[in-house]
């Protein structure tokens, strides 16, 4: 299992994969109906779509570039478990949500789905390889663990920009 956030059962096996960027983003539909926000308390005037695993579910952090630290706690229509099943409520129009990188990225490229409050920035999340317990792995599965590890750790340190270090002596 490839879990994002919370992981289960302390009885699993956990390999931090890395960093995830998240985003909130919302559809050009729902930003032309209601407006965008330029601060994240302005999401309280806002239905803000849930994700019931994030680190902090009931309330949504931000930091923008000078470190200033904002908390807000957002309300809207919908919660759900798996970040993935909120893009059909994004894409109609029904709020914004806090999302990771992968799963929007597409629709970012193609225009379904907009950033915003692109000068304050969600804290990234973890990605862990999750296995249940137990003795030895077949090989294969030991294989195919690593692989993914690998290819996911790959796309998070692309997600995530390094950060700059110019000007800093």
């Amino acid at each position: 299992e490839i879990s994002l956030g919370l992981v289960g059962s302390e009885m699993c096996i956990r390999d931090r994969i890395g960093p995830v960027r998240r985003h909130v983003v919302a559809a050009p539909s729902y930003l032309a109906a209601h407006g965008r926000p330029t601060h994240p308390s302005h999401l309280a005037e806002h239905a803000c779509l849930g994700y019931a695993y994030l680190p902090t579910p009931e309330t949504w952090r931000f930091v923008n570039a000078t470190g200033e630290e904002v908390a807000v706690r957002p309300s809207g229509p919908l919660r759900a478990n798996n970040a993935e099943a909120l893009l059909p409520a994004l894409e109609a129009g029904f709020g914004l949500a806090v999302q990771p990188d992968f799963i929007v990225r597409d629709c970012l490229a193609t225009g379904r789905l907009e950033v915003v409050l692109e000068e304050w920035s969600p804290p990234p999340v973890a990605l862990h390889l999750v296995m249940p317990p137990g003795g030895p792995r077949p090989v294969r599965v030991e294989a195919v663990a690593s692989f993914l590890a690998r290819r996911l750790a790959q796309r998070c340190a692309i997600a995530i920009p390094p950060i700059s270090t110019a000007g800093v002596s």
